[in-house]
């Protein structure tokens, strides 16, 4: 392959079996980076829980790679190419369904891992610009090993998808020869359908077997999916499939918009579509809300230019703007949990990247793959000035993200580490004030000490007016809190509260003991700076225990 950049591409010729098992030896190294992140992911502090979650993945592991089925004999072939146990496999294919519907019985797992943006600009020329944004908390690992796999087996048509090592599927964000483009995003919910297919084998089946939107849409009422998921596609003939697949249950809408306008899609929950119980984490409508602000005030300004190219949309994707605002929480769709930008044209054999680093921050290069489907394809760069970030931005934003894998992995100093980066990198801007209040959160799960609680109290004080509202009435939680630990007159109301489900559980929280009071809230507790929230699984249980 030619090309300045050695970004890996892999190609997978013949037999699908055979592909699988092949491109099973060459991640057999690389993979076990991201087989042990995944699984630090879904881990939580009890050892009972984890147990609980293993054994519940042996048995919907078991119904969805049925022996001999399609989906087992695929994984069975990438397994032996890695010389690693199938059933570790296909724990770590099944960790993005067991994420979101799990909670419900084990509150304390995390509910989120993919979140994202697409971006669909309908072109003069009757083709469809996809670029879409990969939000995965696997930040230097998932970006480590990132590679496009060119997949053109037997009987199959071509397709060609971004994805990392220990991902064996075309799943994430792919397009196939005659021009589809083709995202999945996570919706948050509960959703659990035990005769469902796994996303990854799903979407495989999708572009194997679907040639149009109405084929796909046929076959998403016929087949459930195991939890909830949005899959949006662009096709050559100028429309864009919306498609929210919960279990067995189905919402799709055909988008056709005028040349020149551009439609953004996130992981914004459709209503109509009946949910049995209230989806975490709590804030998800909040997080959806401000990037979709930002994507409109991107958009609005992109529309503008005279000069509206692949290359420029594709930077208008990758250039975070809330930097420049000041005075409010304004987050980007390009989130400090980006590891893969890219895009795709349904008319045109090439591709757009961000190479290197997550976050995923353009800075002055864009990586260009030209002839996509052909026996040689080519990788450039393509070069313009470089935004003006504020000094060490890319840093702070890198940061706060590392913070949440730390998080993730248990490593309590990795997040106050890169915690204090960030607060230091953003100074006072707005997400100074954030990365701060996570940091208060830290030290409220660990320490004991009375002079640092009342600090603490101290500071989250100062921060209660500092902070979008969402976010305050979580602060305003933890003023509470530390008043009731340090046995002070109690400050906050319910009246305070605009969150109605915060206020519940300040409500549920009033009524606890004092004895064993921080210890119970505070070891479940989930920081998902990711998602700009807090998840407070022991609220779930007390809600439980009253309902019944």
């Amino acid at each position: 392959m030619k090309g300045k950049q050695s970004f890996p591409v892999i190609d997978l010729i013949g037999d699908p079996l055979e592909c699988f098992y092949q491109l099973g030896l060459r991640d057999k190294e690389e993979a076990k980076t991201i087989i042990s992140h995944l699984q630090g992911v879904l881990s939580t502090p009890s050892p009972q829980a984890n147990r609980l979650i293993h054994s519940v993945a042996r048995e919907l592991s078991d119904q969805v790679f049925a022996n001999g089925n399609i989906f087992d004999r695929y994984i069975s072939a990438y397994s032996d190419g890695l010389s690693r146990n199938k059933k570790e496999i296909a724990f770590c294919m099944l960790i993005p369904e067991l994420m979101c519907f799990m909670s419900k019985w084990i509150p304390s797992i995390p509910t989120n891992l993919l979140g994202c943006s697409s971006f669909f600009h309908f072109n003069d020329d009757q083709s469809i610009t996809h670029a879409r944004v990969l939000d995965f908390p696997l930040q230097g690992t998932y970006d480590r090993y990132e590679r496009l796999v060119r997949y053109q087996m037997k009987d199959m048509p071509k397709f060609s998808s971004f994805t990392t090592a220990g991902l064996p599927y075309p799943s994430l964000t792919t397009k196939r020869e005659d021009g589809l483009c083709l995202a999945i995003h996570q919706k948050f919910s509960d959703t659990f359908c035990k005769e469902g297919t796994s996303i990854f084998h799903y979407v495989y089946e999708i572009l194997r077997k679907c040639e149009s939107i109405e084929d796909i849409i046929s076959y998403s009422k016929k087949h459930p999916t195991i939890t909830s998921w949005n899959i949006n596609i662009a096709t050559a003939d100028f429309r864009v499939l919306e498609l929210d697949i919960l279990g067995n249950e189905t919402r799709s809408k055909i988008h056709q918009k005028k040349p020149g306008q551009t439609l953004y899609i996130n992981n914004d929950l459709r209503t109509d579509i009946e949910q049995k119980s209230i989806h975490l984490p709590l804030g998800i409508d909040f997080y959806n809300e401000i990037r979709t602000r930002a994507a409109s005030d991107k958009i609005e300004v992109y529309t503008k230019k005279k000069k509206k190219t692949d290359y420029e949309f594709i930077k208008m994707v990758a250039t975070p703007l809330y930097h420049k605002n000041k005075k409010e929480i304004y987050l980007d769709p390009l989130t400090p949990s980006s590891v893969g930008v890219s895009s795709f044209n349904t008319h045109k054999d090439e591709s757009y990247y961000i190479a290197g680093s997550a976050p995923k921050v353009y800075e002055g290069e864009v990586h260009f793959l030209k002839d996509l489907f052909s026996l040689k394809p080519h990788i450039s760069i393509k070069k313009q000035a470089a935004p003006k970030y504020d000094k060490n931005f890319k840093r702070a934003y890198g940061a706060l993200m590392q913070a949440q894998v730390a998080f993730d992995l248990k490593d309590t100093h990795g997040a106050y580490h890169n915690l204090q980066m960030a607060i230091s990198d953003f100074k006072d801007s707005p997400l100074g004030k954030v990365s701060t209040f996570y940091f208060n959160v830290l030290q409220f799960i660990h320490d004991k000490h009375t002079k640092i609680r009342k600090e603490l109290l101290v500071e989250f004080k100062s921060l209660e007016q500092e902070l979008p509202d969402y976010l305050a009435d979580h602060c305003r939680l933890f003023i509470f809190r530390l008043e009731k630990i340090l046995k002070m007159k109690i400050s906050v109301l319910a009246n305070d509260f605009k969150n109605e489900t915060l206020r519940e559980i300040y409500e549920l929280e009033k009524k606890l003991p004092d004895l064993f009071f921080h210890s119970f809230i505070s070891w479940p507790m989930n920081i998902r700076i990711d998602l700009l929230d807090i998840i407070y699984p022991h609220a779930k249980l007390l809600g439980q225990i009253k309902n019944n």
